[in-house]
């Protein structure tokens, strides 16, 4: 019904408005229903799977408006009042269906003010929350804003819905990342007195919705426990809960060892993220890029830069996928080694790979070469991303002063960041105290007042 509203729903001609025909047909089983859309001459058939590819229509700017020209069709006009109309006239069922897909890609993509907008549009088709719907306000906004997910929560109890292992696994995220442990602790416990067969070690998670899932609901709680705990830095509670998860004979994965290893990270525990990484050999778990990522960062927090190297060309011989996490990791580790020549090799690599630098990258880049005495060239690569931001938002030719100048350097630097980056990146006001902090260096105060 959604891809037919949206493709095919409403046409409007020199004269009329022409609607197409709507008819759900029984497939085969486990399948789930067909929809078939007859338009004219055509007739469309589009499983339920390929939803994902037309709810984005129903977005942020577009709810209810169709494209202006179709295969087959003639040109005509776009109609949002009757595009709204039909969409009002859909079943509540598939309003929530594309509004809860709407919430969870938002939520994957971070976005967690798009997450609230979709909720907010549910609620104008005077549509009741599910505890699907809630469940995944919920799940996308843990992360992101966890006082919002935390307001999501109540309003659920206040609604009359049971909350599942689902919920519980939001809700204790949404407390570790305020840092409160206790009330995460709390809800664990909850959860476990709950009598749900969720709560079983062996049982099914029924409240994910997705073939690839195969973790135990037990599990990730623990999981999101462990995470909770890593995030207030007790990394001792975290040390406890992961034994006793063992012994309880709950599944332990990779994602344990990484709930386990953000607490040592936090906790700048060097020693024991390495001793956790041979405790995964031991157990036939092989570590993932993550897993890297945050034994080196834990590194980093205990001032020991050379293992991070050392992580890092191990991780490239294991054959590994480097993201952008990984190259910030190597570069502050040569930021920490005080070799500023080795974070722009790095940050070279970074660019062959395909790996989009971010402001963190830049940031990294201007720490090393200010705690090398480079000043001039970390207040050229804040005036790069000024100047490719300006670009971006303004559809500017202007040049930075880097990419003016004749330096070999400032070209070598332009061939690593790219001249012009599709992605433009925003300085942050780490990006503005690294440069302040070259100015006061130089003694430039007038550099430092612009």
């Amino acid at each position: 019904l959604a891809i037919a509203a949206l493709n095919f729903g409403v046409t409007k001609t020199r004269h009329k408005v022409s609607v197409g025909v709507l008819r759900r047909t029984p497939t085969f089983a486990g399948v789930g229903n067909r929809v078939k859309v007859q338009h004219r001459s055509m007739s469309v058939r589009v499983e339920d799977e390929n939803l994902s590819k037309v709810s984005a229509r129903v977005s942020q700017r577009g709810r209810g408006r169709f494209p202006a020209k179709r295969r087959g069709m003639n040109r005509r006009k776009t109609n949002r009042k009757d595009g709204q109309k039909l969409l009002s006239e859909l079943p509540k069922y598939d309003l929530l269906k594309i509004h809860t897909y709407q919430i969870n890609k938002a939520g994957k993509e971070g976005n967690w003010r798009n997450v609230i907008r979709a909720y907010e549009w549910l609620k104008a088709w005077k549509v009741k929350p599910d505890k699907f719907v809630y469940n995944a306000l919920i799940s996308a906004l843990c992360s992101t804003n966890p006082r919002k997910a935390l307001e999501i929560y109540d309003e659920m109890l206040s609604g009359g819905f049971v909350p599942d292992a689902t919920t519980y696994c939001g809700i204790i995220s949404s407390h570790g990342k305020l840092g409160r442990w206790q009330n995460a602790l709390d809800m664990f416990q909850e959860f476990l007195g709950s009598g749900s067969a969720e709560a079983d070690p062996l049982g099914d998670f029924k409240g994910v919705r997705g073939k690839q899932f195969t973790a135990r609901p037990l599990e990730v709680c623990y999981n999101s426990l462990i995470s909770a705990y890593g995030m207030s830095k007790k990394w001792q509670k975290a040390t406890e809960l992961f034994a006793e998860m063992k012994q309880a004979g709950v599944g332990v994965t990779v994602v344990t060892y990484g709930a386990l290893l953000l607490s040592y990270e936090k906790a700048g525990r060097r020693d024991d993220a390495l001793r956790v990484m041979d405790e995964m050999v031991k157990d036939s778990i092989k570590a993932n890029t993550i897993i890297y990522n945050t034994v080196m960062f834990a590194c980093l927090a205990a001032k020991d830069w050379t293992m991070s190297l050392q992580l890092f060309d191990r991780m490239k011989s294991e054959g590994l996928a480097c993201d952008e996490v990984t190259y910030l990791a190597v570069i502050q580790a040569a930021s920490d080694a005080r070799d500023w020549t080795l974070a722009l090799e790095i940050a070279k690599q970074m660019k062959v790979q395909g790996v989009e630098p971010k402001v963190e990258t830049f940031n990294a880049l201007m720490h090393a070469c200010v705690e090398n005495y480079k000043w001039d060239i970390a207040l050229n690569l804040l005036d790069i991303i000024e100047t490719n931001h300006r670009k971006a938002t303004e559809n500017s030719t202007e040049t930075s002063t880097l990419e003016a100048s004749n330096d070999s350097f400032g070209q070598v630097t332009i061939a690593i960041l790219g001249k012009n980056n599709s992605k433009a990146v925003i300085p942050d006001v780490i990006s503005y105290n690294t440069c302040l902090n070259a100015c006061v260096q130089m003694r430039d105060w007038r550099r430092a007042v612009e």
